[in-house]
């Protein structure tokens, strides 16, 4: 099959024809097949980044809603005003893209529909990376978020104190790191084998023979995030964004879910057209409510 691909590609180039379907062909063979030092092929181990997955469809990938649950397609992000429920911005990006990467076209699309600024968002916790909030910040937006919580009963980081320059943790028990490392700008903190087997805290901290802690740059940036996220004034904040999770199943009811086309312009387009449709119908319902 690779001779009969490569004696068509060679043709194709010699007589000047070569076409998408040909560098499609050139890219799937490159992303799937690696060969020996002899020049034998094989299947490539490991998976490329951005590999192509549909040969119908080039432009769609493979993405993930959980650990759990994939699913083969592009990923939409949805704007909502949590006042009126009403969607007020769409993209449609590649799986692979980080939450924080449409922060500044969600939030340019939704000053051009609204004509407004915005003061704040709330999301739920895939925006609470470094990026999604470096990016909220350059748009001057204050972004709230769910913050990843630490199983019950278990120390989680935050029950670790970290100094101001995060080249100092002490653990919940009072004892301070012995091994300090580095990873990239982060502080890796470790603990003493014999101390950490001894910790009465032990079952609650670890299943390692040691405690590892990363220090990350944004630390206390960080826990001051959670510490408004699990603030009563946080968590009614957050429970705002019910409005977004009803205005993606008003959409999902419309058949926005499944992309009708197959590239992402289109599917975009229909997510679009599809926000305009639930719109016109959450306006239309309040207007009918009210009395004559």
């Amino acid at each position: 099959m690779l001779d009969d691909c490569e004696r068509a590609t060679a043709l194709a180039r010699s007589a000047k024809c070569a076409s998408e379907g040909l560098a499609l062909l050139e890219k799937v063979i490159a992303q799937d097949v690696e060969r020996d030092q002899d020049g034998t092929p094989r299947i490539r181990q490991g998976v490329t980044p951005g590999r192509t997955v549909s040969v119908h469809d080039p432009e769609s990938r493979h993405g993930h809603k959980s650990s759990g649950k994939g699913y083969t397609g592009h990923k939409a992000h949805v704007a909502v005003d949590t006042d009126s429920g009403v969607v007020t911005a769409t993209t449609v990006p590649a799986p692979s893209g980080s939450e924080g990467s449409q922060v500044e076209a969600l939030a340019e699309m939704m000053r051009a529909s609204t004509g407004r600024e915005i003061a704040g968002a709330v999301s739920d916790s895939a925006s609470s990376t470094r990026a999604a909030v470096a990016a909220a910040e350059a748009e001057s937006i204050t972004l709230t978020t769910k913050m990843p919580g630490t199983p019950h009963g278990k120390l989680g980081p935050n029950d670790f104190t970290v100094s101001d320059d995060g080249q100092a943790v002490r653990c919940p028990a009072g004892n301070s790191s012995l091994k300090v490392g580095r990873s990239k700008a982060s502080f890796v903190h470790t603990w003493e084998p014999q101390l950490c087997g001894a910790c009465p805290l032990r079952e609650r901290c670890t299943k390692a023979r040691a405690r590892t802690v990363v220090a990350l740059p944004d630390v206390h940036a960080r826990r001051a995030r959670e510490r408004l996220a699990h603030s009563p004034e946080g968590r009614a904040l957050v429970r705002t964004r019910v409005a977004v999770e009803h205005a993606i199943g008003r959409l999902k009811n419309l058949g926005a879910g499944i992309a009708r086309y197959c590239g992402r312009a289109k599917p975009h387009a229909q997510w679009r057209w599809t926000a305009a449709v639930a719109n016109l119908m959450l306006v239309w319902a309040k207007t009918s409510e009210c009395p004559a």
